[in-house]
């Protein structure tokens, strides 16, 4: 097992058993290995434990830096998104990777927004913070977020993802998702920008070894 998957297994146990502070210290030795040598995320086998690592360290507010936070939810929504290429059946991907959507959602926005200037989407005529920009970004994380809560809709027992739901069908009714107008286009775009965002961080990550954010 690679350097970096024991450091990741170790923290999740340590989390799980709730010895806090034991784990921030292990996420945090995690995150400085990466940050030190990103190439390492090019060779690991088990992407869902690193993934799930860097989920932890957002459940964990390991850092307060909207650039950390960007870095640290992009390679969780990455690593748990090669995991789910891996294994498209197991349905626990995709609550985590929701999970990273809505924890990480601040500051993962940039990275979407990033990737729909670069595929240049229609309207995407605006500068890169214009406010249309982050409007445009964060409605694209919402239909990512549908597409993985609608792929597994035993969520839906949860309280707070029934409201979820609520909302999002109010934004859709309001046409916040033009061209989709319906849910199932709406799910097309979703599971579309899930691809455009696996494959920009993809390039960016395992192959450039860049995780500067």
């Amino acid at each position: 097992m690679e350097a970096i998957e024991s450091l990741a297994t170790e923290a999740i146990k340590e989390f799980e058993n709730k010895h806090i502070q034991t784990a921030t210290g292990l996420l945090t030795m995690l995150y400085r290995q990466i940050l030190d040598n990103p190439t390492e995320l090019q060779s690991i086998n088990n992407y869902y434990i690193v993934g799930r690592a860097f989920l932890f360290m957002l459940h964990n507010q390991l850092s307060d830096d909207v650039d950390t936070i960007q870095t640290i939810s992009s390679i969780a929504y990455l690593c748990i998104s090669k995991a789910i290429k891996q294994n498209v059946s197991d349905l626990n991907l995709y609550k985590d990777r929701l999970l990273v959507l809505i924890l990480g959602y601040g500051a993962f926005k940039y990275t979407v927004m990033s990737v729909l200037r670069e595929n240049k989407e229609k309207r995407w005529s605006i500068t890169f913070f214009d406010s249309s920009a982050v409007l445009l970004s964060e409605n694209a994380i919402w239909q990512m977020q549908f597409f993985d809560m609608e792929t597994i809709p035993v969520i839906y027992s949860s309280s707070f993802f029934e409201e979820q739901r609520k909302v999002f069908i109010k934004k859709l009714q309001r046409q916040f998702f033009l061209p989709a107008k319906t849910i199932e286009e709406v799910l097309e775009q979703g599971r579309s920008l899930h691809e455009k965002v696996y494959d920009y961080l993809s390039n960016k990550i395992f192959i450039e070894a860049d995780i500067d954010f």
